[in-house]
C-alpha cells in the first residue's frame, strides 16, 4: 500500500478507536469506582487550592485511601476539570485520550519493528480489542502509563536514527513511572535495556556524560518520593509475601520448601500472562477490569496468536527487541499477591495487539497464495465473526453494561448527592449509612464539596489518624442508622435503606418526613431521604 493509503487507513482506525473510548463516557461505566473518585475530587482540589484532599501542597504522592497514589493523573486531569467541571467526564477523558493515543504508538511501534501493514493490523487490533476499550473508559492511571511507555518505546527506537530521540525516550519513561506504580518495576530495566539497543552513543563521552546526568536527576527524584513517605507503601499492601508466608524454622527441609512454595508462585504468576485460557476466554475475576462477558482479547484472535508465533519461530524468534519487551512485561506483576491482574501487564497486552497483527498480516499473505476463492471465503468468515464481537462489545458497553452492572461500580451516590447537596447546610448533622468503603470520597465528588472547607474539617493535614478509619467531615456522619433512637435527633438527614428507614415508622414520627426515594433506570430503589425537623 502507498503511505496516502495507510495514513487514510490509520486515520479511520483513530476515527473507531476514539468513538469506541469518547461515546458515552459518563454513562459506561454507570459510575465512578474508589479510585476514579478521589483522583477526581483530588485534581479537583489542586484546581482550588494547589493542595491535594488532605491538604498537603503540590504533593508528589497522593495519600488518598492510605494507597498513596503517582502524581501524574491528578495533575493532569486538572485542566480537564477547569474546562468541563468536576464529573464522569472530566475524570475518564484523560485515560480516553491517552487510549487513543496509545493506537497510534503502536501502529510505529510496529511499523518500526516489522513494517506498516503489521503497524495498521496492530494498530486496528488494539482499537477493538477489549482490554483496550475497556481501560481507556475508565480513569486507570495504568492506562495513561501505558501511553508514556508506548511512546517512550518508540523514541528508544528511533534513537538508532536521531540521537536526540533517547533524551525524549527516558523522559516519557519517566512520566510512566510517575502516573502508575508498576510501571517503576520496569523504570530499571528498561533504561539499561534502552542504552544497550543504543550502545553506540555510549561511545562517544560527549553524549554519554549528559545522558547520564539526565537519567540520575529522574532516578534521584524517586528516591525522594519513597523517602517523602508512601513510597514503598503500595507494595507492601500488594506484595506477593502477603500470599506467600515465610515462616521461622528450625527445619531446613521446612526452609527450603517455603522457598519451593515462593519459587513456584513467581513463575505459576509470570506465565500466567501467557496462558491463552486467561487472554482469549476468561480474563481475570476482578469485575472492575474487564468487559463483563469478554476477555482481554477476542477468541478469534487467538487464531492470529497463533500465526504471529509462527512466524517469529520461523525467522529464530526475531527481531530481539519485540521478544525482550514481551519477556520482560510481566514482571510487575509477578511480584504482587494478584494471580492475574491486567493492570499491571498492559504493556504486555500491547505487544500481543503487534503479535496479532502480524500474525493476521502474514496469515493473509498465506491465503493469498492459495488463491482468491480461499482468500476471499476466509476475509469474509473472519471479517463476520470480528464484526460480530464488535457488535457484542458495543452492546454490551451502551446497553448491557450502563444498566446491569451498577453493582460493580458504585452506582447510587451521584443520584442521592444531587438532591442531598443542595440542602446540607440545612440540618445539623447528616446521617450516612451504606455498605460501601470510604464512602466519604463519593459524597466529596459528587456533591463537589469545597475543598477549602473539607481542607478546614480535617484541621492539619498530618493530624489524619494513619490508616484513616473515621471518614467524618463537616456535618456528614458514616454510621449505622438505628431509627427507634435516632428518630429523636433534631434537624438531621438521614440517607439510608428502605430497612433501616421503613417507611411506615417513619411516618409514625411526629417530626420526621421522607423527602425523596431515589430510583435507577431500572426501577430498582436506590436510597431513601429522611429529615428530621
Amino acid at each position: 500500500m502507498n503511505n496516502k493509503l495507510i495514513s487514510f487507513m490509520l486515520l479511520l482506525i483513530i476515527v473507531l478507536g476514539a468513538g469506541l473510548r469518547l461515546f458515552w463516557l459518563d454513562k459506561s461505566p454507570p459510575s465512578l469506582n474508589w479510585d476514579e473518585a478521589a483522583l477526581g475530587y483530588n485534581a479537583y482540589s489542586l484546581l482550588k487550592t494547589g493542595k491535594d484532599e488532605y491538604g498537603f501542597k503540590l504533593p508528589v504522592t497522593f495519600r488518598s485511601f492510605d494507597d498513596y497514589k503517582p502524581p501524574l493523573y491528578p495533575y493532569v486531569t486538572v485542566p480537564f476539570i477547569a474546562l468541563f467541571g468536576l464529573n464522569e467526564y472530566s475524570v475518564r477523558l484523560p485515560s480516553a485520550l491517552a487510549g487513543i493515543s496509545s493506537i497510534i504508538a503502536i501502529y510505529l511501534v510496529a511499523s518500526f519493528l516489522f513494517n506498516k501493514n503489521v503497524g495498521l493490523f496492530a494498530a486496528f487490533f488494539m482499537a477493538i480489542e477489549p482490554w483496550s476499550v475497556h481501560f481507556s473508559r475508565v480513569a486507570f492511571e495504568a492506562n495513561l502509563g501505558l501511553a508514556f511507555l508506548l511512546w517512550s518505546i518508540f523514541f528508544a527506537l528511533k534513537a538508532k536514527q536521531k540521537q536526540k530521540c533517547l533524551y525524549i525516550s527516558f523522559f516519557l519513561l519517566f512520566l510512566s513511572a510517575y502516573s502508575y506504580h508498576a510501571y517503576r518495576a520496569l523504570l530499571l530495566p528498561l533504561t539499561f535495556y534502552y542504552l544497550y539497543i543504543n550502545k553506540t552513543i555510549l561511545k562517544a563521552k560527549s553524549r554519554l556524560f549528559p545522558l547520564l546526568i539526565f537519567i540520575s536527576l529522574f532516578l534521584t527524584s524517586f528516591l525522594f518520593i519513597i523517602k517523602s513517605g508512601g513510597g514503598l507503601v503500595r507494595f507492601q499492601t500488594t506484595s506477593i509475601l502477603k500470599a506467600v508466608e515465610f515462616n521461622e524454622t528450625p527445619n531446613p527441609v521446612s526452609f527450603i520448601y517455603q522457598f519451593y512454595i515462593f519459587g513456584k508462585n513467581i513463575i505459576g504468576r509470570y506465565f500466567a500472562y501467557f496462558s491463552p485460557t486467561n487472554l482469549f476466554v476468561r480474563g481475570t475475576n476482578e469485575p472492575n477490569q474487564q468487559i463483563p462477558g469478554f476477555g482481554p482479547f477476542y477468541t478469534i484472535e487467538f487464531i492470529f496468536f497463533l500465526s504471529g508465533i509462527v512466524y517469529l519461530a520461523k525467522n529464530k524468534f526475531k527481531p530481539r527487541t519485540f521478544i525482550s519487551l514481551i519477556l520482560l512485561a510481566p514482571f510487575p506483576a509477578i511480584i504482587t499477591w494478584n494471580w492475574f491482574l491486567p493492570t499491571r501487564v498492559l504493556l504486555i497486552f500491547s505487544m500481543y495487539s503487534i503479535l496479532i497483527g502480524l500474525g493476521a498480516y502474514n496469515f493473509l499473505i498465506f491465503l493469498r497464495k492459495k488463491g482468491k476463492i480461499i482468500l476471499f471465503t476466509n476475509i469474509t468468515i473472519f471479517s463476520i465473526v470480528l464484526l460480530n464481537n464488535l457488535g457484542n462489545l458495543a452492546t454490551t458497553l451502551f446497553l448491557y453494561l450502563p444498566y446491569v452492572q451498577k453493582g460493580n461500580w458504585q452506582y447510587g451516590f451521584r443520584e442521592i448527592m444531587g438532591y442531598v447537596a443542595p440542602i446540607q447546610d440545612k440540618y445539623d448533622k447528616i446521617i450516612f449509612e451504606t455498605g460501601h468503603a470510604q464512602p466519604h470520597i463519593f459524597v466529596l465528588f459528587y456533591g463537589k464539596y469545597s475543598p477549602e472547607r473539607y481542607h478546614k474539617d480535617l484541621g492539619s493535614p498530618d493530624a489524619v489518624e494513619k490508616p484513616r478509619k473515621n471518614f467524618n467531615f463537616g456535618n456528614y456522619v458514616f454510621r449505622k442508622i438505628y431509627w427507634p433512637e435516632d428518630r429523636n435527633l433534631k434537624k438531621t438527614l438521614f440517607i439510608g435503606s428502605e430497612y433501616n428507614l421503613p417507611e411506615k415508622d417513619v411516618a409514625t414520627a411526629k417530626n420526621a418526613k421522607i423527602l425523596k426515594d431515589i430510583y435507577d433506570k431500572n426501577g430498582d430503589f436506590m436510597g431513601r431521604i429522611v429529615e428530621t425537623k
